[in-house]
């Protein structure tokens, strides 16, 4: 069934990409610290259809989008471009947090990965309790047994990755950038969303592990939009091209590949 979600939201954390401590509050009147997210709209994402109508979003008095709408089919695979700072990251961060629940995914360009916590506490967060995390780590002894088939593939394509144990600390280790967006990708996979919202998906990767992980994707029904500078690399796995703009009717823009 549609889930449309009318709000206005204030995030008091500095860093909105950090949800383990962010807390999504409804206020009347916000107040104008810098750190301080403030997001206006509706967002409807359903197995048909993604629908936003006059989104806005600021940090502070800083207006980031402006009264943003645009209606297309969840079918539709978008490759969002457009030059920093023009708000894209929001856009998808702003979707991502009007529907909160498992079938909404958001994949941040910089990872979030927690150093004090093993690598199998890194994948399955926020979905497990510490008490299940626990058991699974007291009663399973490889790594194959703990993840489901597509986020043991991801996995695959490292053989680093895949020869490490997962109750060890991501602390103790030192990984590539590469390494680190690949257990990002173990972590999409393991919570089986219906969709997700990409942003810079393949920073640190090469052609051949970005095709693969598209591919898996689709394979697994998961419908996406993606973020990325470099349209040449990531344009044979969308639709449709959406050259961003923050404000007014983006279908106008929208064109297909």
């Amino acid at each position: 069934s549609n889930s449309i979600i009318e709000t206005s939201a204030l995030f008091s954390n500095p860093n909105p990409e950090s949800f383990e401590s962010t807390q999504l509050l409804n206020i009347e009147t916000p107040t104008l610290d810098q750190t301080q997210f403030f997001i206006r709209g509706s967002v409807d994402i359903s197995s048909s259809q993604i629908t936003i109508r006059n989104l806005s979003a600021s940090i502070g008095r800083f207006k980031i989008i402006h009264n943003m709408s645009i209606s297309v089919p969840s079918s539709y695979r978008i490759l969002i471009t457009g030059p920093n700072g023009s708000g894209k990251s929001t856009l998808l961060r702003c979707l991502a947090t009007f529907d909160i629940s498992p079938k909404v995914a958001f994949f941040p360009s910089r990872p979030m990965l927690f150093p004090h916590r093993t690598l199998l506490e890194n994948i399955l967060f926020p979905s497990i309790s510490d008490a299940d995390t626990h058991y699974q780590t007291e009663n399973c002894f490889s790594n194959s047994s703990r993840l489901n088939p597509s986020a043991q593939f991801v996995l695959s394509l490292s053989p680093r990755l895949s020869s490490i144990s997962l109750d060890t600390p991501y602390q103790s280790c030192l990984f590539s950038r590469g390494e680190i967006q690949l257990l990002s990708w173990v972590r999409l996979f393991q919570s089986q969303p219906q969709f997700c919202f990409l942003d810079e998906p393949g920073i640190g990767l090469n052609f051949s592990i970005i095709e693969a992980l598209y591919n898996r994707l689709n394979q697994d029904q998961i419908g996406f939009w993606t973020i990325s500078h470099s349209e040449s690399m990531f344009r044979s796995f969308h639709s449709h091209i959406l050259p961003y703009r923050p404000h007014g009717n983006l279908n106008s823009v929208l064109s297909q590949l």
